[in-house]
């Protein structure tokens, strides 16, 4: 039997090498059931429909394109505490989808951050690149924090080294389908007081291809026989490697220490791929192993039940900056100049949402005669937006939610307010696994009452850019701590 059940699905994440395409590393993904990807084809329809006694009535269809494959996914929130492959501050299981969705190309193996080789900062050479990790002075993500930024997000187009498998494997009976040159478009997260931090990714790749049963091979069995001087032929079935590859060569026999060592992989196919040794092996038929010295695969906290992060602990700080409505009351503060006027409002969550959208589309040719691929992905407005749901509470005794509704909906000369808004998803207690989105310049929309056994209100914030300066990307930050 050859079946393949869901249950049985693994999810891997792999960044290539941006000029080579050789693979750099892979993250493993714990991927919640509903999982889903296809790709559609684009055709046309052409009838043909006659007058007479006997007429034509035929109908024919013509493939025109390949639409963007679409692909789908939810995962927990989990933040941990870096150790082993990825040591150095907090990490996350699923970072390698922020990373991608906020526009990293490539990934340090030193530093374990992402970043982005094509977006330079603005008369800096083209080292500065911009990270979408936020670093500290080490060097290394922040002591247990590991911040996610929008700054190298500013680009026309996705990069297209990001790879997607789905691994469905039961034993030896093993079916992958890889996603290739996948890019991110959103990703929502809910958090229901009842639940578990959640997060919906979506987004696209341009091709879905039936990638046999090996993704990323392991340390195997090889044989080699000599080809042109110190240029050797190593056999290794399935091995999975694409030329650049960095691969640990050590074989058995020691007269052939000289082709033992890290070497590159070329001309690679099926079963067998080529290396450059600093000498010729003293006979054919050598045996040994071989095995990438890149991390072929991270999955690290995949099997750990303390990363879980609670939806009934979360907070939100809530501060109006730009202007002082009403005379100061309680948790108001009135301040000393013009920018130092605040309200602030104590809010007791029921839950909420928080979104960001590439609101991507793709380019596809539009030639006769074949069946068009999408051609590359064209990144759209960058929207981060989300909700706040809360009980109308009225209280005189601070700055309630009724309060805030009050504010907002007796406001009629302001265009744009500003809110400097954090929402701690899991809570803010130190050592425990939680994630902040932090928007320091939101806009509030005026909250919807909701009429139930008690009022509620539902209040619908968006992400802006700071003193409406569209050059920025500092619209929000997203802060994992474990």
């Amino acid at each position: 039997m050859a079946l393949q059940f869901t249950r049985n699905a693994k999810v891997f994440v792999q960044l290539t090498d941006r000029t080579s395409g050789a693979h750099k590393a892979a993250w493993q993904i714990s991927v919640l059931d509903g999982f889903s990807f296809t790709q559609a084809v684009n055709s046309s329809e052409i009838t043909i429909n006659e007058a007479g006694e006997v007429s034509r009535r035929a109908r024919l269809l013509f493939n025109d394109s390949l639409a963007p494959v679409e692909w789908s996914m939810s995962t927990y929130a989990r933040p941990f505490d870096g150790v082993g492959l990825v040591a150095g501050g907090a990490h996350a299981v699923e970072e390698s989808l922020w990373a991608m969705l906020l526009g990293a190309d490539t990934w340090s193996d030193t530093t374990k951050t992402f970043s982005n080789e094509r977006v330079t900062y603005a008369g800096a050479s083209s080292a500065s690149e911009r990270t979408v990790n936020v670093l500290d002075n080490s060097g290394a993500p922040g002591n247990n924090l590991n911040t996610f930024d929008f700054s190298a997000s500013n680009v026309s187009s996705m990069s297209d080294n990001w790879n997607i498998y789905f691994s469905f494997e039961d034993g030896d009976n093993k079916q992958l389908y890889k996603c290739i040159s996948t890019a991110g478009n959103s990703a929502s997260m809910d958090f229901d007081i009842d639940g578990i931090a959640q997060i919906a990714w979506s987004g696209f790749a341009k091709t879905l291809e039936d990638a046999g049963k090996v993704v990323f091979a392991p340390s195997q069995a090889m044989t080699y026989a000599t080809t042109t001087g110190n240029t050797i032929e190593i056999t290794a079935t399935d091995h999975g490697y694409v030329n650049g590859d960095e691969v640990n060569v050590t074989f058995d026999a020691a007269e052939d220490s000289g082709i033992s060592g890290v070497l590159t992989v070329a001309n690679a196919t099926a079963n067998t791929f080529e290396v450059e040794a600093s000498e010729s092996p003293s006979a054919t038929g050598g045996v040994g192993t071989a095995g990438t010295v890149r991390l072929y695969v991270i999955a690290e906290a995949l099997a750990e039940s303390s990363n879980f992060i609670r939806n009934r602990i979360s907070t939100v700080d809530l501060i109006r900056r730009d202007l002082l409505v009403g005379s100061p009351g309680a948790g108001e503060s009135a301040g000393t100049g013009a920018n130092d006027a605040s309200d602030i409002y104590n809010l007791v969550l029921t839950g909420g949402s928080f979104t960001v959208e590439n609101n991507m589309t793709y380019l596809t040719p539009e030639e006769l005669g074949v069946v068009n691929a999408p051609l590359a992905n064209i990144t759209g407005a960058r929207s981060i937006s989300g909700t706040l749901t809360c009980y109308l509470d009225n209280s005189a005794d601070d700055s309630k939610s009724g309060e805030l509704f009050a504010d907002l909906v007796s406001d009629t000369s302001t265009v744009r307010n500003v809110f400097d808004m954090s929402v701690n998803i899991g809570g803010e207690t130190a050592g425990t696994p939680r994630v902040a989105f932090d928007l320091p310049t939101a806009h509030l929309e005026v909250p919807v009452v909701n009429v139930e056994d008690l009022l509620t209100l539902e209040v619908t914030f968006h992400g802006q850019v700071s003193d409406g300066n569209v050059d920025r990307t500092d619209e929000a930050t997203i802060v994992y701590k474990a």
